[in-house]
């Protein structure tokens, strides 16, 4: 009974942390301005009726795996598999045949992660882990007392999708759709999904994007493909957040100028992401605009390197450091040379912080989950600035297998 009462409750619920610290909530607050000023309702799936579909199977896996938490929870019980993996895939399934029949998608095709993940990743990963480790723990005992509700919610937090979840849902879908050639497909990407999934826009095998991992932006950005990009999806009414980077990338190889020029350029683009907002962030955007349009490529890093600096999966972000005050810090130094601004932003951050004796860091090149500028000694600060660099650098060259199955920098 717990159990099938969670299954529509939680059936929308995600990982509790997917791409960049506070990226999405910023986007979704300046959409919000633009619907209460137009009087417009929320977007809807149909609006890209007829559309390819790339989607995060990660994030779909997700979703499925809390109908079936406690049974993932102990998979060492062989009927606790076996049903788990009817759940999963059935779940999946049906969000496919809803996209399909009552969204009026033309085809799907479900990118899944690849077992193999950036090492940058590494610290990232072990911290997930721990968390998972401990929820679980926490879930066997509230089981053992009796407490099965409370069980199964943290069950719920000890979710992991594995490739094995993956494999068993990309032969699950492509039985199902087998008589449907090329409606429905599956693929895994070399690394991450989230570049895959520019990587098939950027390829016309695709003409939007389904995920929940913030990241998404990023990759578009860095590699100028701008595509719808849906988010917050609920199967049972359609109802969804619908993004785009086309404010800021223009998808050619012209010059900067072009995609600042006309209605369907960037700028337009723009106008219609800001309207009726005063938002600070739609301020620093424009800003961005502006950059890209005087110089190709600077407003793109400019955004990139923000990102970067407001914490993602790559790299912690610092304590009191949210994506607010990282677009900030960017902001007033947009100016400043694209490979020492980083450096610099650092350095103002060092100078207008207090060192302490203490560190919240055990080794010199550990980098946890939140860092505490309070607390960082030079070797450390080192680290760290080495590590936004190469985050950055894994959102420009993230590796991608392309249309021919080639493997290469996004």
């Amino acid at each position: 009974p717990v159990r099938n009462s969670h299954l529509t409750s939680t059936s929308q619920q995600t990982p509790n942390t997917m791409g960049i610290n506070g990226l999405l909530q910023c986007f979704t607050s300046l959409q919000k301005d633009h619907n209460n000023h137009n009087h417009h309702s929320k977007d809807n799936i149909t609006s890209l009726a007829g559309k390819r579909l790339a989607i995060d199977g990660s994030v779909l896996l997700y979703r499925a795996a809390y109908s079936c938490a406690d049974l993932l929870g102990e998979p060492h019980v062989t009927q606790n598999a076996r049903t788990a993996k009817i759940r999963y895939t059935n779940y999946v399934i049906k969000i496919c045949h809803n996209l399909l029949q009552h969204g009026g998608l033309r085809s799907l095709l479900i990118v899944f992660d690849s077992p193999h993940r950036l090492p940058l990743k590494d610290n990232e990963s072990a911290e997930r882990e721990r968390k998972r480790s401990a929820a679980l723990r926490e879930a066997r005992d509230m089981k053992r007392r009796g407490m099965h509700e409370e069980a199964y919610k943290k069950y719920g937090s000890a979710i992991k999708v594995t490739h094995e979840m993956a494999m068993n849902t990309a032969r699950a879908v492509g039985k199902k759709f087998a008589k449907r050639c090329a409606v429905v497909e599956c693929m895994f990407a070399p690394f991450e999904a989230d570049a895959q999934l520019v990587c098939a826009v950027r390829d016309g095998l695709v003409d939007a994007v389904m995920t929940e991992d913030s990241d998404v932006l990023v990759y578009s950005v860095a590699a100028n493909v701008p595509c719808p990009i849906v988010y917050k999806f609920k199967h049972d009414d359609g109802s969804c957040v619908i993004l785009n980077t086309n404010w800021l990338c223009d998808g050619n190889g012209g010059d900067g100028e072009e995609g600042c020029s006309g209605s369907g350029g960037t700028t337009a683009a723009l106008a219609e992401l800001c309207r009726g907002s005063n938002h600070v962030f739609a301020s620093q955007l424009r800003m961005l605009h502006t950059r890209e349009c005087r110089e190709r490529g600077s407003g793109r890093r400019l955004f990139v390197q923000a990102c970067v600096l407001s914490g993602c999966d790559f790299v912690p972000h610092l304590s009191g450091f949210g994506t607010k005050k990282a677009f900030k810090l960017i902001y007033q130094n947009a100016s400043r040379s694209s490979e020492r601004r980083l450096h610099q932003i650092c350095k103002s951050i060092r100078a207008s912080t207090s060192s302490s004796s203490s560190s919240s860091i055990s080794n010199d090149k550990d980098v946890t989950a939140v860092l505490n500028p309070k607390h960082m000694k030079e070797e450390h600060w080192n680290a760290y600035e080495e590590n936004l660099y190469k985050a950055e650098a894994a959102f420009y060259y993230h590796h991608v297998r392309d249309a021919r199955g080639k493997i290469e920098p996004l």
